[in-house]
């Protein structure tokens, strides 16, 4: 499938669509791929080591990970005013 097929197919402003939502969330999940491998790519270039980029990429998801897990955290604890 060639670019300009997938970006019409995976328009989620298109008329009488069934499935808007389910759309969105692909092209999300595809974002996200694209910049970890970006990601990736540049870690790559920039430590000139597979194995260091690697872990330098894990370190930093995990840390993305547990920031996500902190503001779930927080945003359940009612806000205290002084």
């Amino acid at each position: 499938m060639n670019y300009l097929s997938a970006i019409i197919l995976f328009n989620p402003n298109l008329p009488n669509l069934i499935h808007r939502d389910i759309i969105r969330l692909e092209q999300q999940l595809l974002e996200q791929q694209l910049y970890i491998y970006l990601l990736q790519r540049y870690l790559l270039l920039k430590y000139r080591s597979e194995s260091e980029s690697q872990t330098k990429l894990q370190t930093f998801m995990t840390s993305l990970k547990d920031l996500e897990i902190m503001s779930e955290i927080r945003r359940s604890e009612p806000i205290e005013l002084a």
